[in-house]
Formats: structure tokens, C-alpha cells, sequence
């Protein structure tokens, strides 16, 4: 974990770490120094925690000045070449009770994880739904989320009749839930180890758009190094009870190259 002090002041970080079913353990506090930054090693956290913790979330607390901090996870797999980078947000920069992720299955042998952490002090139920191109969308699956718990999500036991779906080469996945609208934290990992490729899709809130265009850079058509390169860009048209709203997710493969 990166922590940068953007301040002119040394920083105190506190941290605490939250195992898959929401039990709690404080390593001691970090300090950064003014206009540095500190790399953060989880796995020694993990070790002292215990097991259990080797899997879950993370909460900072600082009372520096806003946005002060810049932190950030990676999670790397050098041997295959997979490579996650996670920005930590604020709590109540996402206010929405629905979310909404659409991604590419570069392969039948790609494989997907969807990670669902609750960040509040209540129990969390949820209830989502998977779509598939055209326009196919199947039966609700319901989950229960723990205080501060994470699940990854098995498809196949969560959600009836999936297998059509994950065999898709576009997937989508709806996610409402009844917490504060802060409560939940959403993410799907994508991979394909024999190729090296990973990509990391965030949720977005469809009552929030506020642009009919959209804009995207970084697409790479010619081959990198010899290894052959092919854009991909996936959509999704979006319904909530208030407005009509547009997902668009831009996603690049790679043998050897990944984000």
C-alpha cells in the first residue's frame, strides 16, 4: 500500500483492518513524513492480525487537512503477470443505493471475481442481477453483507441460472442494496492467467450522470514489443426508477501488458 503526504506537516495515519466477516484489528499508527510517502507492506499487518485477515478491507483515519492523503493498493502477481491497482476513496464520495458494472471476458477461460464490501455498521442486504448481450437479464440473486464483511461473489451458487451468462463475452452486473447510500463498496476483477491479462471495473452510479457524451484516451490499436493488441470497448444502457442513464466500461487486453 502507497501512502503519500501531499502536506507540509508530518501526517499520522491510523489504520484498520477488517477480515472477510467484519472482525477488526489496529496496527500500530503509520506516520508519513511532509511531501513523502511511505510503502505499507499488508502482508506484515496480515501476519500479526492473524490468518483470517490474509482477505477483507482496509479503513485510514488521518485529521490532516482534506485530500492530504493519496492512498493506494496494488495487488501483483509478477509470475503471470497480473497487476490490480485499488485507489482508496473517501466515505460519501459514492452516494448511490445502485450500482452498475459492465465488463469483457477476453475467453471462455477468463475469469471473474466480484469483491462486495459493506462499509457501515448495519448489515447490508443486497439484491442483483446479471445481464448478457443483447439484452437478457436473469433472476435476482439476494446476498446478506455483515458489518464491515466482504464477499466474493460465486455465481453459480448466488445467483440462479448463471451459466449462460458467464459464458457471455460481455457481461453486466446490477447491484441495489438497503443501506445508507454510502454503505456498499463494489469491484470486479477480471482475469486470464495463461495470458497475463487482468483489468479491475469499477461500479458506477446511473442517477448520477450528468454528460451525454463521453471521452476516453489510451486505447492501444499497434502491437506492443511483438505482442498483438486489441481494443475493446463495452456499453450498457442503464434504467433506474428516476432517469435513464448510460454505462460505457473501456477495457484493453494484453499478452504481457495489463491495468
Amino acid at each position: 500500500m502507497l501512502l503519500n503526504n501531499k502536506g507540509n506537516e508530518p501526517l499520522e495515519v491510523r489504520p484498520t483492518l477488517f477480515n472477510n466477516n467484519g472482525l477488526e484489528f489496529t496496527p500500530n499508527p503509520v506516520v508519513v513524513a511532509p511531501q513523502s510517502f511511505r510503502l505499507i507492506n499488508l502482508n506484515d499487518w496480515a501476519t500479526l492480525a492473524g490468518d483470517s485477515f490474509k482477505a477483507g478491507n482496509i479503513r485510514l483515519l488521518h485529521f490532516g487537512k482534506d485530500l492530504v492523503l493519496g492512498a493506494q493498493i496494488y495487488l501483483t502477481d509478477h509470475a503471470r503477470s497480473l497487476t490490480y491497482e485499488e485507489k482508496l476513496a473517501e466515505l460519501g464520495k459514492f452516494d448511490s443505493r445502485v450500482q452498475e458494472a459492465v465488463w469483457w471476458m477476453p475467453s471462455r477461460d477468463a475469469e471473474v471475481r466480484v469483491v462486495l464490501t459493506n462499509t457501515s455498521d448495519e448489515p447490508l442486504s443486497l439484491v442483483g442481477r446479471l445481464g448478457r448481450k443483447p439484452d437478457i437479464v436473469s433472476n435476482e440473486g439476494f446476498l446478506q453483507l455483515a458489518p464491515h464483511a466482504t464477499r466474493i461473489i460465486d455465481f453459480q451458487n448466488d445467483f440462479p441460472g448463471s451459466a449462460p451468462f458467464l459464458n457471455s463475452e460481455v457481461i453486466s452486473l446490477s447491484i441495489e442494496h438497503s443501506g445508507p447510500s454510502d454503505a456498499l463498496m463494489a469491484r470486479a476483477l477480471v482475469y486470464e492467467r495463461a495470458k497475463g491479462y487482468s483489468n479491475a471495473v469499477q461500479f458506477t452510479n446511473p442517477i448520477r450522470g450528468r454528460s451525454s457524451e463521453y471521452q476516453g484516451v489510451g486505447f492501444q490499436i499497434e502491437d506492443i514489443l511483438g505482442s498483438p493488441m486489441r481494443p475493446v470497448i463495452v456499453a450498457k444502457k442503464c434504467w433506474s426508477r428516476n432517469s435513464d442513464s448510460f454505462d460505457a466500461s473501456s477495457l484493453h487486453s494484453s499478452r504481457r501488458y495489463s491495468r
